[in-house]
């Protein structure tokens, strides 16, 4: 599926794949992972490029230290961005040594205040951040475990391809 309306899985080689019926949620409106991180979720889907701290000290490249490619793939860890990859209060960031890390000021989405990427998805992302079990599709079809086809370590961790749940690797209008 590419460029599709749903969030979808694999359900057989005969068939290929089938959409998933995934609940939008209803309080993301205008959420964007852009430019904003919800405060349910402690911001850990913000993939802006704001790289400054709160106290206004810059941020140091994450890969200058001891992530792996999958850390730095999976938390969004590009660049010297602002992120949140252990679920701490607030995004932050490494400044130096002697400090070691500071919080970043990242605005809070005002539009996602009963968002959870475990029963809904929202429509302004897709549904990328879709983490839910749901694991059939609209039609009463059993989705078949993402591991059975050819996606790398990096895309399962990433995408979140665990099990046999509904989602939207790639991209597609939903999950």
């Amino acid at each position: 599926p590419d460029g599709d309306d749903l969030v979808w899985c694999y359900v057989n080689e005969d068939v290929g794949w089938e959409y998933c019926d995934v609940p939008l949620c209803i309080d993301c409106l205008g959420y964007d992972p852009q430019t904003c991180g919800c405060a349910s979720t402690l911001q850990r889907e913000y993939r802006g490029t704001i790289n400054t701290t709160l106290s206004g000290k810059a941020c140091i490249r994450w890969n200058d230290f001891n992530y792996t490619e999958v850390d730095i793939l999976f938390a969004g860890l590009n660049e010297n961005y602002c992120r949140n990859p252990d679920g701490d209060d607030l995004v932050w960031c490494y400044v130096n040594e002697d400090v070691g890390w500071e919080y970043c000021d990242v605005p809070l989405c005002i539009d996602c205040l009963g968002y959870d990427p475990q029963t809904c998805g929202c429509a302004s992302t897709l549904q990328r951040e879709y983490r839910g079990t749901i694991n059939t599709t609209l039609s009463g079809k059993a989705c078949i475990r993402w591991n059975d086809f050819n996606y790398t370590e990096v895309d399962i961790l990433f995408a979140g391809l665990n099990e046999n749940y509904c989602r939207n690797p790639d991209g597609d209008d939903l999950v």
